[in-house]
């Protein structure tokens, strides 16, 4: 009897013990949660995509134009460099990773709450529409149990899906935010594990380094339109500074050009190399994945039912990614066919910058500008946005050309 006893003595512990780590941990996750979403203020720019959200919401009379759209409009569109050429007051509301599964739940969410007289520019690529990473359901922005049934049943990947839904629940989030929790620890205790995580080094580093890095991070905190400066370090090398725009973008200064022209040689020799002219004439587009032309269907039609102006601007990638010229011909056909009809026949406007001024070397990858790009883009991109302005902004956008 006094075994038995014993065992019920061990289990009522074990349950206590489970029951407190539990609790703890629902304690902590839904702390976490809080801290990460609900207590930040909506007073300065915040660099995920729901918080630009809660942060526009709180301003949203402030502007008359908004950008979103996924890393490329992240990377690519600075209000800072646009609104001082157009007179518009505008908001860059995209991000990493954010593709056409969180794009529309984005959509449904502020379509509604967006003021009478206000511009949408939504940007897409061709990558958007076929298999890959624009398939991917990410964390960029929460998806609804309800839309999350409709993706399930369109095909799209479950357990990117059930990743989402954690990210953005109180009791889950802590598990599926593990990452950034450890990424936080490692650069308060500088562990060395840190260097082979993230670029950016802040403590760890030589002398000379720290003393770099400081200067940069002082020098680009004072410009007037900069949030948060990073420095981005690659072993002993300082390659660039990223900057954290208050309008919302995100802003690459390469200081070791050769670095990132060695990644890119290395992207271009993963796929293959250039492509010969056999090769070239042989290349198929192919059909955009039916899935991904659906979601971007029913993201024009919520622009159509609400009745909000929208301009659908077209990105490129960087032209060594297209690896002979005949492909990227094939690529803008498909864009000028395929997606601009769609938009047309709508009544939106469809956009298609000149890239021909853009080369590989203004990208710091396969398709995010550089500082370089970014001015070249924003010369190429504004006075066609001047042409499609409301009315009552046409006579300050016609001296557009004369700046």
């Amino acid at each position: 009897m006094r075994h038995a006893g014993s065992e019920r003595v061990v289990a009522r512990r074990v349950a206590a013990y489970l029951a407190t780590f539990l609790l703890s941990f629902c304690a902590v996750s839904s702390a976490f949660y809080w801290v990460k979403n609900e207590a930040r203020a909506p007073s300065t720019i915040r660099e995920n995509l729901p918080s630009k959200v809660r942060y526009w919401r709180a301003h949203r009379d402030d502007y008359d134009l908004l950008f979103f759209g996924d890393s490329r409009t992240y990377c690519n569109v600075h209000p800072e460099r646009i609104d001082p050429r157009l007179g518009t007051r505008s908001l860059n509301l995209s991000t990493f990773a954010n593709w056409f599964p969180t794009q529309l739940p984005m959509v449904r969410d502020v379509i509604h709450d967006i003021p009478r007289g206000v511009t949408v520019v939504w940007s897409v690529g061709q990558s958007n529409f076929f298999r890959g990473n624009a398939n991917a359901v990410t964390q960029a922005y929460p998806i609804e149990l309800r839309e999350a049934v409709r993706y399930l049943r369109l095909g799209l990947d479950p357990w990117g899906i059930a990743r989402n839904i954690a990210a953005f629940l109180p009791i889950t989030n802590l598990v599926t935010d593990a990452h950034l929790i450890r990424g936080v620890l490692l650069a308060q205790t500088g562990h060395p594990l840190r260097r082979t995580r993230s670029t950016t080094v802040t403590g760890a580093e030589p002398a000379g380094q720290t003393r770099r890095i400081a200067e940069l991070t002082a020098y680009w905190s004072q410009q007037p339109d900069v949030g948060r400066v990073r420095v981005d370090v690659q072993g002993e090398e300082v390659i660039s500074v990223t900057l954290y725009m208050k309008g919302g973008g995100y802003y690459r200064t390469e200081l070791l050009p050769e670095f990132f022209r060695e990644k890119q040689r290395d992207i271009l020799a993963s796929e293959g190399g250039p492509l010969d002219d056999d090769a070239a004439r042989a290349y198929e587009v192919g059909d955009a994945d039916p899935r991904l032309m659906q979601l971007f269907e029913q993201i024009l039609d919520e622009f159509e039912r609400a009745q909000v102006p929208l301009i659908v601007v077209q990105m490129q990638e960087a032209p060594f990614t297209y690896r002979h010229p005949l492909v990227y011909e094939k690529a803008m056909k498909f864009m000028d066919g395929v997606v601009r009809s769609r938009v047309e026949r709508r009544g939106f406007a469809y956009l298609a910058p000149d890239f021909s001024g853009i080369r590989s070397e203004d990208f710091f990858d396969y398709d995010h500008l550089n500082s370089s790009g970014i001015v070249k883009f924003t010369d190429a991109l504004v006075p066609l946005l001047a042409r499609h302005l409301p009315p009552d902004r046409r006579a300050s956008a016609d001296a557009v050309q004369l700046r």
